[in-house]
């Protein structure tokens, strides 16, 4: 099981603060904000992968992340912040009109590590990623607690969104990962 470093509070709450400013001045501007390296946490300099979720009135509006990290976190959640907004492919782009009804939330994730069989994930603690063959799909850990999902039911879902069967999580071929997420967030 890989370790790694957590955010602290304040590190956390820079994320929340980056993505929120990246967020609102892209919708606003159509633009992605520049910020100054100086300016940036050290630990935000890391790599490291994080998902970037709006919410209006409770319900989902844009979700988009990373799983491996490819870039400095401040980086990544800049990306997925634009993203999130307007590239989700389950909803149109968010409007200027929008904004002020939209919650963020940012859950920064750790490397991932395999478990041999899916009854070794912790639902409510692990994030999870389902893999057979080409198909694949993940579950950000507060997924299963936000539903009132336990493990099976979990299993089964994440099944169906990778497009297969809903036993498909029962059979031998598929392929288990898990991680470790922080999750900061603003509500409204």
């Amino acid at each position: 099981m890989p370790t790694v470093q957590k955010l602290t509070q304040e590190n956390l709450q820079w994320c929340l603060e980056l993505a929120k400013k990246v967020f609102t001045f892209y919708i606003e501007n159509n633009e992605i904000l520049e910020v100054p390296i100086e300016e940036i946490p050290p630990r935000l300099l890391e790599h490291q992968a994080c998902f970037v979720t709006y919410k209006k009135q409770q319900q989902l509006r844009g979700c988009i992340g990373s799983i491996f990290p490819t870039c400095p976190l401040y980086q990544e959640i800049t990306r997925q912040a634009v993203h999130a907004a307007v590239e989700d492919p389950r909803f149109p782009p968010i409007s200027k009109s929008e904004l002020p009804l939209i919650s963020i939330e940012v859950t920064i994730l750790s490397p991932t590590f395999s478990i041999p069989t899916p009854h070794e994930f912790i639902v409510g603690e692990h994030g999870i990623i389902l893999r057979q063959g080409q198909r694949s799909a993940v579950f950000l850990p507060q997924v299963a607690e936000e539903q009132g999902w336990g493990m099976e039911e979990t299993l089964m879902h994440l099944s169906l969104k990778a497009g297969l069967p809903q036993d498909a999580w029962q059979n031998p071929d598929t392929c288990f990962e898990v991680f470790f997420a922080q999750k900061i967030s603003q509500e409204k």
